[in-house]
């Protein structure tokens, strides 16, 4: 109560879910981000899912599968982290030259992230005896480095300007949901080769969500090219399939002007060679 004796009422503010995500309504988020956007926040996760938790029992699975000392395969575990940059700088380069759009950088995550899986089932099975575990580890640093670069520099183009901000977020917290729940629910740590394999099957998950990605981006991609087409043809404005029929039908149009004129001038040769022949002198014979 107050001092004059009456009840103050405390009043909380309504916080909405529009309120948590910055102002934005859930409804713009269904309109503006495409099914392709949600794949690739799912095959960002399970990259991320995938290669995080390795961190942690890599070395342990080293140490008891191969024998290692436990500082060599720290120094081992090291590679893939190391790797990221060489070849950030050299994909980000080869995707500038080539000029790749979102599908196809979206098919090369599906790839990269199938040779990441391939290492883990590789390093969780394969006879100790038939190789070392330097060489899986590479394959392994390889193929999260290509991932992580096309996740992080696909960013700016999987979704509308004004919603880059909280995209920025949602990939923020996609990429540190699996490999916080991970090793607290599905990794027992009995048996380090099946959470390794574990840790692949998250990989390969990973692999067709951004598979799915691509062919889902260039389905949209074409969908939009096919709808502006359209709208340019119903306000005048012809696009390249209205250009392109437009430029037939005025090929078509010469050819038939020129055959018209070329019947036309053999018409009038023919009337004028008559006429000479009318008006030419007779000589008798």
């Amino acid at each position: 109560r107050s001092r004059s004796g009456s009840r103050s009422l405390v009043h909380f503010p309504r916080v909405t879910i529009a309120d948590m995500l910055g102002g934005v309504h859930p409804r713009t988020l269904r309109r503006d981000l495409t099914p392709a956007f949600w794949l690739y926040l799912l095959g960002s996760g399970c990259a991320y899912g995938g290669m995080v938790p390795f961190w942690f029992i890599g070395s342990k699975h080293m140490t008891v599968k191969w024998g290692l000392p436990i500082s060599d395969a720290d120094a081992i575990m090291l590679l893939p982290e190391g790797l990221i940059a060489l070849i950030a700088p050299t994909i980000s380069a080869v995707m500038h030259y080539r000029r790749w759009d979102l599908p196809t950088r979206h098919a090369v995550c599906a790839v990269c992230q199938a040779l990441s899986a391939m290492a883990l089932l590789l390093l969780a099975w394969l006879p100790a005896n038939s190789s070392a575990p330097l060489p899986l580890v590479l394959l392994l640093g390889v193929g999260y480095g290509c991932t992580q670069s096309l996740i992080w520099a696909s960013l700016t183009i999987v979704a509308p300007v004004h919603l880059l901000n909280l995209v920025g977020g949602l990939v923020g917290s996609a990429v540190n949901i699996l490999p916080t729940l991970l090793p607290a629910v599905a990794l027992m740590g009995v048996n380090s080769s099946v959470d390794v394999s574990i840790l692949a099957a998250v990989g390969l998950a990973g692999t067709l969500s951004f598979a799915a990605a691509a062919r889902r981006a260039r389905s949209d991609g074409a969908s939009e090219e096919e709808e502006t087409a359209n709208r340019r043809v119903a306000d005048g404005e012809p696009g390249r399939a209205g250009g392109i029929a437009g430029a037939k039908r005025g090929a078509a149009s010469a050819a038939r002007g020129d055959d018209r004129s070329m019947r036309s001038g053999l018409v009038r040769n023919a009337s004028t060679q008559e006429a000479e022949w009318d008006m030419a002198p007779v000589i008798p014979a």
